[in-house]
């Protein structure tokens, strides 16, 4: 599972997921999707608004990051 990190303020989950590639070293988008999300098919917007719930799996213990709150 990925180990995402906690958004900044007023942050784009997209930034969130674009700053965990580089943080873990993975050069390709789809590796990207794929630790993420687990699939490939999905496509990269600024909107991951039907992805949320599998977002928020990734802070496990974190009451604040919910999907809701996401």
């Amino acid at each position: 599972m990925a180990c995402l990190p906690v958004p900044y303020p007023d942050e784009l989950l997209y930034s969130v997921i674009a700053r965990y590639g580089v943080h873990a070293g993975i050069t390709s988008p789809k590796q990207l999707l794929d630790e993420v999300f687990q699939n490939r098919q999905i496509i990269a917007s600024v909107a991951f608004q039907g992805h949320l719930p599998q977002i928020s799996a990734h802070y496990q213990g974190n009451t604040d990051l919910t999907p809701h709150k996401l």
